[in-house]
């Protein structure tokens, strides 16, 4: 017989060498809210039998047939909350009388098993409490050696077992006391499942040193209303307390849960005044994004810039002019953009899309409002993701109207060689005050009155017509790439067409926007590392003209690849 592990007594009963120190393990490694992990005996067994599983229930409600009933696949359908109220088999131990079972009894080749009559019974006996409360793993343990089993969805078959092409096959494992003690091998049995229910932690010691052993963070507010009295935009809220406390986080969705409801009583109108508040541009707030890599725009071929600035818009220097000296002079007056139109945009859009003019001056513009009242942070990571044990990992895809600002202004300021052509005209990022009084930045830029891509139906067009307009797309693409720019947003709502003067041709121009979302090859923001994003090959706008009517087969012909400048 092997050695008994290290602070294992024989005297000791099997719950208190095996059970509870394998589970006190596990519970210290249990994701909240995730119901409670207990054991049972299974009574009336000829080996002492027992149940670990996720139950609130006292002991005598255990054996009740409520478990939910469930194969490895589905728990991608449970979510964590999920795991606090079901009532879930993890596995069954069975335990043989100490050196009963023989390494000779287990002759496992491939997905085939063989052993005595009288262990392969109790094998059999061990498969139907798995089927009967639905449990994915056993483990048969006589101390000195176990064998451990993947149950379901598999069918256990005691004699021997079908090729592994049908679905009918049993996993099993014989496991060296020597190599896997009962406790590490139970322990580690079900943490190995657990990760793929995502109901533990990865590992310990890490772990614990920062969940237990860190300092705990003070709230920032210590309730709603004082949210209200100071708290008016997303970057009021400090990320690194939100990450470190649960208690913070929910106050921060309480607040932007009810700050949406103001936005959707006062929405924007035809009529409204927003006012551009002097000396309040994105520059004279923060450091602003500059890419580095490439040094400057690459040289565009001498093709792609003459097919992205075929026709050239004029910028109004008048209104350049005046948010030049609102810049610098603080003392002036704020500036008025009467709305006249507002486009729908959503309540979860990342954007309002306001067009009307600035000032006395009767250009009209588009003015991009970054409202975080009514952003989408439904969809932001999990407070307990498999990877929140560190809490740096969390949070980190709640976008800010600071973010999409400066990444914006950014982009257009990298493709300012295409203002007027490819792109809008830019007059750069400022804080807007509503009517109501709450601010909030915006991108100022050129207002083009056309459809966009995803109104315009391209399959009218003849085929000379739809491959010149493959081939502009496609130097439209190269346009960007060599800029070091990727777009992000490769949709049809964001490629306007307007009417283009072309002899012998009726598809028009393309103008693209949207830049908030984008990536920068090499960015350097506020002294920190460099990140780099890999250009990697992607359909981008191809997709989008085939969506539009344009012949699949054209697009393939006509759409060049990429060279060695865009990669």
């Amino acid at each position: 017989m092997a050695s008994r592990p290290i602070g294992v007594s024989s005297s000791q009963s099997l719950e208190e060498k095996y059970l509870q120190p394998s589970l006190n393990v596990l519970r210290r490694l249990l994701r909240e809210p995730v119901a409670p992990i207990n054991f049972i005996e299974i009574p009336n067994e000829t080996w002492r039998t027992f149940l670990v599983g996720l139950w609130h229930e006292e002991p005598e409600d255990a054996f009740e047939e409520h478990w939910c009933s469930m194969g490895h696949r589905d728990y991608e359908e449970i979510t964590l909350n999920d795991w606090q109220s079901l009532k879930v088999a993890l596995c069954v131990i069975m335990f043989a009388p100490p050196g009963y079972l023989k390494a000779g009894d287990f002759s496992v080749s491939g997905y085939k098993l063989r052993t005595s009559p009288y262990v392969a019974e109790q094998i059999d006996r061990l498969h139907a409490l798995c089927m009967q409360f639905t449990s994915p793993l056993a483990l048969l343990t006589d101390e000195t050696m176990s064998a451990a089993f993947d149950i379901v969805p598999s069918y256990y078959r005691s004699s021997e077992f079908d090729d592994p092409d049908d679905d009918e096959y049993y996993n099993v494992e014989i496991l060296s006391i020597d190599s896997f003690p009962v406790r590490y091998a139970l322990a580690g049995l079900i943490h190995l499942h657990g990760l793929s229910m995502d109901i533990v932690y990865t590992g310990l010691r890490p772990i614990r040193r920062r969940l237990g052993a860190a300092i705990q963070h003070p709230l920032t507010v210590e309730s709603l209303s004082d949210a209200f009295a100071s708290r008016h935009s997303f970057s009021d809220w400090d990320l690194f307390t939100m990450q470190r406390s649960r208690v913070e986080w929910e106050l921060f969705k309480d607040w932007k849960q009810a700050i949406a409801v103001l936005a959707l009583i006062h929405p924007y109108k035809k009529g409204d005044i927003i006012k551009l508040k002097t000396g309040a541009s994105l520059a004279n707030h923060y450091v602003l994004v500059r890419p580095s890599l490439p040094e400057t725009p690459l040289p565009l071929p001498p093709a792609t810039l003459a097919s992205v600035t075929m026709v050239s818009r004029p910028r109004d220097h008048v209104i350049d002019s005046l948010l030049a000296n609102s810049a610098v002079e603080e003392h002036l007056s704020d500036i008025e953009f009467r709305v006249t139109t507002v486009k729908p945009a959503g309540k979860h859009a990342y954007s309002q899309i306001l067009f009307g003019t600035l000032g006395d001056t009767k250009t009209k513009l588009c003015l991009k409002l970054y409202d975080e009242r009514l952003f989408n942070i439904d969809d932001i990571d999990d407070y307990d993701d498999c990877f929140s044990h560190n809490p740096s990992n969390r949070l980190n895809d709640l976008i800010t109207a600071v973010d999409l600002a400066k990444t914006e202004e950014a982009a257009y300021d990298r493709l300012a060689h295409l203002q007027g052509t490819l792109v809008p005209h830019f007059y750069g990022v400022h804080q807007y005050e509503l009517p109501n009084g709450t601010k909030l930045w915006g991108s100022l830029m050129e207002f083009i009155d056309c459809p966009t891509l995803e109104h315009v139906d391209a399959s009218k067009w003849s085929e000379e017509v739809q491959i010149d307009f493959v081939h502009r797309m496609r130097h439209a693409l190269k346009a960007l790439r060599y800029a070091g720019i990727r777009h992000g947003d490769e949709q049809a709502r964001n490629i306007l067409c307007p009417s283009i003067a072309r002899q012998g041709s009726e598809a028009p121009g393309i103008v693209i926007i949207d830049f908030g979302h984008s990536e920068f090859w090499l960015s350097d923001e506020d002294g920190a590392p460099p990140e780099y994003y890999i250009p990697c090959y992607c359909p981008h706008f191809q997709p989008l003209l085939i969506e539009a009517g344009i012949d699949a087969k054209l697009v393939s012909e006509h759409w060049e690849p990429l060279d060695d400048f865009e990669f």
